[in-house]
């Protein structure tokens, strides 16, 4: 009896300490969550008005009206599904892990695509951690040689993933939508050299969608944590010579153990 009462404030404690750090983690998952919605609105104001003084400025609403379009587009979906990928909020780019970004070999290949204005948005080589970031201008994305590539992203917190997104930037606005990405898969590692990745799910971008930021479930019912996300790109609209990503973003649900 004595040792069973002995036992009971043992285990009150352990109890006490685990509620204590569940409310912790809570309290920093809101905290995240919070500083991500603020900066949401922050930048959709800033984009809307940069592109109502071009639209006043130029006579022309086409290139802004797409724009504010996917301003929008990227706050409600930001708002509704917490993008854990976001640089801004902890997301990286594991290097080791991802395809070597496009080089172009000359301004001529870019002149003959069509697209030579992206030539000093490259600086030489593409920049990988633009598909976690949200500036999304045109010719601000990870680009790779030929149309399939991958990219291992280690995640702002580890998850349960439930949902993927992809964005384009409007055709209207772009130099060349043939380097779109089209078909891709989505795998769950829990290491950078994880030999057991699980597959998350195979999906299609639609360039002639109604929606900019597209939105895949992911297929498993109940994934497992994961802190690492790789995404394979399998296929391109037509570009022989490169595929360019704009931005992709990982939803789900933090782990709370």
């Amino acid at each position: 009896m004595d040792n069973i009462e002995k036992q009971i404030p043992s285990e009150r404690s352990i109890l006490a300490q685990l509620q204590k750090r569940l409310s912790e983690h809570q309290q920093e998952n809101l905290q995240l969550l919070g500083s991500y919605k603020t900066m949401l609105e922050s930048e959709l104001e800033k984009k809307i008005d940069a592109q109502l003084k071009r639209l006043v400025n130029s006579g022309s609403n086409t290139v802004a009206t797409a724009e504010i379009r996917q301003a929008v587009e990227d706050y409600i979906v930001g708002v509704t599904k917490p993008d854990y990928a976001l640089q801004a909020v902890g997301g990286s780019i594991v290097l080791s892990q991802t395809s070597p970004g496009y080089i172009p070999k000359s301004q001529t290949d870019f002149s003959l695509s069509g697209i030579a204005r992206w030539l000093t948005s490259f600086t030489r080589k593409s920049n990988p951690n633009a598909i976690i970031q949200s500036d999304n201008t045109p010719g601000n994305c990870w680009a790779f040689e030929g149309s399939r590539g991958f990219i291992t992203i280690r995640l702002a917190m580890p998850i349960h993933p439930d949902s993927f997104s992809l964005e384009h930037i409007p055709g209207s606005i772009a130099f060349n939508t043939s380097s779109c990405p089209k078909r891709f898969n989505v795998w769950g590692l829990q290491h950078e050299t994880d030999d057991n990745a699980m597959l998350l799910g195979e999906y299609e971008y639609n360039l002639k969608g109604t929606k900019l930021v597209q939105t895949f479930n992911a297929k498993p019912k109940n994934p497992p944590v994961f802190p690492l996300i790789n995404l394979q790109i399998l296929s391109n609209y037509g570009n022989e010579d490169f595929t360019c990503v704009y931005r992709f973003r990982v939803h789900g649900t933090p782990d709370h153990n």
